[in-house]
């Protein structure tokens, strides 16, 4: 029964934390507007999910700072593959723009603007085991079960049993589902 309570917890954390970057929208997907904080609002965004993940897995303060330095590295890590990635395609571009390009270069250029995807999967890979080493084992099992949660939504929202499906919140309109106030209860328009 205990088990139960956790799982089910866990995956009520997960749907909340999954819908934060809807609610971070203004109405219809406009974003909202600035707030006067010296704050961005990718800052106060991340600010929460942390909060989330906080609360969802117990963090210590400690453990807190570290994920926080673990998201900085991850994002220099990723905009320095970015950086690359643009300047190879540059690269790439710029071969493919002279009048009969060298075979070699070329392949050597589309080389290195597809090992971008691998490098980007590599900074993701490091701060995944970087993140889980610092958990207790408690705190790996919950992360555990709330990623097999995450990875098990899609048929969730498929059905409308969770927001952003076809039938659920995100559907509904001035006239409830979608379409049902145009057709009517028949379906035909009546």
């Amino acid at each position: 029964m205990f088990r139960r309570k956790v799982l089910v917890s866990i995956a009520l954390v997960t749907m909340a934390t999954a819908a934060m970057p809807a609610f971070a929208q203004g109405p219809r997907g406009f974003p909202r507007a600035q707030s006067s904080t010296s704050t961005t609002p990718g800052q106060t965004a991340q600010a929460k999910a942390i909060a989330s993940v906080t609360t969802a897995l117990t963090l210590t303060p400690t453990q807190v700072t570290s994920l926080t330095s673990l998201l900085e590295t991850r994002k220099a890590g990723l905009q320095a593959v970015e950086q690359t990635r643009q300047s190879d395609n540059k690269t790439l571009q710029s071969i493919l723009a002279q009048q009969s390009p060298d075979p070699t270069s070329l392949g050597n250029a589309m080389l290195a603007v597809r090992s971008a995807g691998p490098a980007a999967k590599q900074v993701e890979t490091t701060f995944q085991t970087a993140f889980n080493s610092l958990l207790t084992p408690v705190q790996q099992q919950i992360y555990a079960a709330l990623q097999n949660a995450a990875n098990n939504l899609g048929p969730f929202r498929a059905l409308g049993l969770v927001n952003g499906g076809p039938g659920g919140p995100a559907a509904m309109g001035r006239g409830g589902p979608r379409g049902f106030a145009r057709r009517g209860p028949g379906g035909g328009g009546e």
